[in-house]
């Protein structure tokens, strides 16, 4: 939040990584920038989709991220999961892209 001019400004993404006790690849995912500065990550090896959604799915799990211009990664820890209707959800749209 920019107090000075009344403004905010979303802060921009460098890089971030996924993780879990059961999901610990630090190379899963390819990763790239939006122009606005959003991560977007996508799974580079099919046979982690089965261990990312479980890890996904079930709690806890941790997002570091560095921020532009920021020195050090920061970590977020998930205790909690989407709610079951959107598991579902999810699950059934990825068995219609097969």
């Amino acid at each position: 939040m920019d107090w000075k001019n009344h403004s905010a400004v979303a802060k921009r993404v460098d890089d971030g990584e996924f993780s879990a006790s059961d999901f610990l690849y630090q190379d899963a995912f390819q990763k790239s920038l939006t122009p606005e500065g959003q991560l977007v990550g996508v799974l580079v090896r099919s046979d982690l989709v089965r261990p990312f959604s479980q890890a996904f799915f079930q709690k806890p799990y941790s997002v570091s991220v560095r921020w532009e211009k920021a020195p050090d990664n920061v970590v977020y820890y998930i205790d909690q999961s989407p709610p079951s209707a959107v598991a579902k959800s999810f699950r059934e749209c990825v068995a219609n892209l097969r």
